[in-house]
């Protein structure tokens, strides 16, 4: 399994770990298909492999962007920042699939939606500030959040969506509400 991984690693560099099927599905291990799991949790005891619940990684494993990459995801992170709430889309900055993927697994984007990205801080800001007018007014509408951040029915639309989507607010009609579902804590600040 590690040889496995390993493999992938090298020809998948930008990629946090190969999906767990795959590696079920080149492994070819004989026997019942129990066999796998328990070789897994094995490897992932033994401190020999890393089950990040879809993917599978080597121990000391960490995307890396080459330089060029790196060149490009600087460029655009910085006008993440620049426009916080606007934020230009990934191929304006020649971001390509790849790359943007990596961004994320790094955790030096967040995406929300397609083509909606943002950087970590902005996001946080942007959930944290929903819960205040939330908090504040009772709702908050789409026209509200476009309104407030001075931002695009596209980004307050997919923004609300990927809000909902976990967990932190939760559409009533037109609205969002606080999401407070069975034995959960109610949100207070962001997260990644």
């Amino acid at each position: 399994l590690r040889d496995i991984v390993n493999g992938f690693h090298a020809a998948q560099p930008l990629r946090r770990g190969i999906q767990k099927e795959e590696l079920k599905s080149r492994a070819k291990l004989p026997g019942p298909p129990r066999l796998f799991d328990e070789a897994l949790a094995t490897a992932v005891a033994e401190g020999a492999l890393v089950d990040d619940g879809q993917t599978v990684r080597l121990p000391d494993f960490a995307i890396a962007l080459d330089a060029t990459r790196r060149l490009l995801a600087d460029r655009f992170l910085a006008a993440l920042n620049a426009a916080p709430y606007a934020p230009p889309a990934p191929a304006d900055y020649e971001i390509d699939g790849d790359t943007l993927g990596a961004l994320i697994d790094r955790g030096e984007v967040v995406k929300v939606g397609e083509g909606v990205i943002y950087a970590p801080d902005s996001y946080a800001a942007i959930e944290r500030e929903v819960l205040s007018l939330i908090d504040r007014d009772g709702s908050l509408t789409l026209a509200g959040f476009r309104d407030h951040f001075g931002t695009s029915r596209k980004y307050a639309q997919a923004t609300l969506e990927y809000l909902d989507q976990r967990r932190v607010t939760r559409r009533v009609g037109d609205e969002r509400v606080r999401f407070v579902g069975v034995g959960s804590a109610v949100r207070t600040g962001g997260t990644n």
